[in-house]
């Protein structure tokens, strides 16, 4: 029983994680985007 406890909180700590890595990779392509257009558009 603890041992399934453990697993659901190691898979939620994992979810969580993955949560905040999208979170993360999806604002740094938005600033990527924002960079590459206000260069261009400086150009």
């Amino acid at each position: 029983i603890k041992l399934r406890k453990v697993e659901k909180i190691e898979q939620k700590e994992v979810e969580r994680v993955n949560a905040l890595n999208d979170v993360a990779s999806i604002l740094a392509r938005r600033v990527a985007v924002e960079f590459s257009d206000s260069d261009s558009a400086s150009e």
